[in-house]
């Protein structure tokens, strides 16, 4: 499996920084954020309906945004000019962060937004 390359600068906190662990959601979501929209109300005046407020909890990491406005981030960011690969770690970070248990499927070129579903584990009787 060849190394992922992330999307984080060098810095206090990289990829590997002696855990093994990948940036945090919101890690991630602010260096994005900061490369493509500068600061935080760039992102509601671009459509994002929230407030900076909202974002900033999502970046501090104390609360996830909904998989309709994270869809809504990952539109944003694209038009921005966020990469595919951006937009998997993002994506990879807010799945993370939520359990893992709901996967969504990127963006398509026309706007439109898909959201897939792992399926539950057999119901055991008995």
């Amino acid at each position: 499996m060849a190394p992922t390359t992330c999307p984080l600068p060098p810095g206090p906190r990289t990829c590997n920084d002696g855990d093994n662990s990948e940036p945090s959601f919101g890690e991630t979501l602010r260096h994005l954020r900061k490369r493509h929209a500068g600061k935080q109300i760039a992102l509601v005046a671009e459509g994002l309906p929230c407030t900076d407020a909202a974002i900033s909890h999502w970046e501090g990491g104390f609360r996830l945004p909904s998989p309709r406005l994270f869809m809504i981030v990952l539109e944003i960011l694209i038009r921005l000019g966020a990469t595919e690969e951006d937009s998997e770690h993002l994506r990879a970070a807010w799945e993370q962060a939520r359990g893992g248990g709901r996967k969504i499927a990127a963006p398509t070129k026309r706007g439109e937004k898909r959201i897939r579903f792992r399926s539950a584990p057999p119901i055991s009787s008995g």
